[in-house]
């Protein structure tokens, strides 16, 4: 894929869009995709059905053709991130989106983040009390989707909401794509699990295992994408090692990326598949934890 590397000042996105196409589709999920099929989008809502007073989970469904993707809210070295603008009937209210976590999508000697398949980008949406009826969630829609070249998107979305006082309904089309995205949205992480130390260039981020209350496997190898866009050296390798108790991962700052927090997500493969967890620490400097090393030998 021909990118070009994104670095202050940064070019406008036709810098690395080699063929750009606009689609503004019909509010019809079954309408004629004019991509052609690289990819399609739909939204959906987890149940068919809910109560008043509730909350529900909706979602812009990707589904790539193969070898295409779209990017994270990081996207990396190029790329661009989805945007979803919301229309809501009155009362109610949407939370921000809900990212899973993203694969890597290498491109010499760049590197992106992203994903590819099928993919939901979700927020729940807050019925107010006493409503009752059909209520329509609009979305519309923009992307970039790349492959050997990139293509930009647009397309007006909508899904209706049954509100009453029955009880909820799933709507088992959507069951797997909702469960497998439950998977991958990043998790809380308990205090102590991460820990991230400047040292020698280099930032270590140190994970225990015990704090995350699963056991991690070295195959995949764990990895770490960073929240915030010049942070890190994203094409850089991310040395591992694992021991009994704890993973270290090596990372490597963007030039003058250096900041006073590591903010991001950390994946691993568990036992029961691939797992996310949110980061968020002050990144400790070498100078000070020598300094507490001294007052303690003291």
């Amino acid at each position: 894929m021909k990118h070009r590397k994104r670095r202050p000042p940064r070019p406008p996105i036709w810098a690395f869009i080699l063929l750009a196409a606009t689609s503004t589709a019909a509010e019809d999920p079954g309408a004629e995709d004019p991509f052609g099929g690289e990819v399609e989008v739909t939204l959906i809502a987890r149940h068919k059905t809910v109560r008043d007073a509730s909350t529900v989970r909706v979602a812009v469904l990707f589904q790539m053709a193969d070898e295409w993707h779209i990017y994270w809210q990081n996207p990396g070295d190029s790329g661009l991130a989805p945007e979803i603008k919301w229309t809501l009937p009155n009362g109610f209210k949407i939370s921000k989106l809900i990212w899973p976590a993203p694969h890597r999508l290498p491109a010499e000697p760049l590197m992106m983040y992203g994903y590819d398949g099928r993919c939901l980008l979700a927020a729940d949406v807050k019925v107010p009390r006493g409503f009752r009826g059909a209520a329509k969630i609009k979305a519309s829609v923009s992307w970039l989707v790349c492959k050997d070249v990139c293509l930009s998107g647009k397309r007006d979305l909508s899904v209706t909401l049954n509100v009453g006082q029955q009880e909820p309904t799933v709507d088992a089309r959507w069951k797997a794509d909702f469960a497998r995205h439950d998977r991958l949205m990043p998790g809380p992480s308990a205090k102590g699990a991460f820990r991230a130390i400047a040292r020698d260039g280099r930032i270590r981020l140190a994970v225990h295992r015990a704090a995350l209350g699963k056991k991690l496997s070295a195959d995949p190898k764990p990895g770490f994408f960073p929240g915030v866009e010049e942070m890190l050296n994203n094409a850089a390798p991310q040395k591992v090692k694992l021991t009994d108790g704890d993973v270290f991962l090596t990372l490597t700052p963007a030039r003058g990326g250096a900041r006073k927090r590591l903010q991001g997500v950390f994946v691993a493969h568990t036992a029961a598949g691939r797992r996310a967890w949110r980061v968020d620490v002050p990144v400790e400097r070498k100078k000070k934890i020598a300094a507490k090393k001294k007052e303690t030998s003291r």
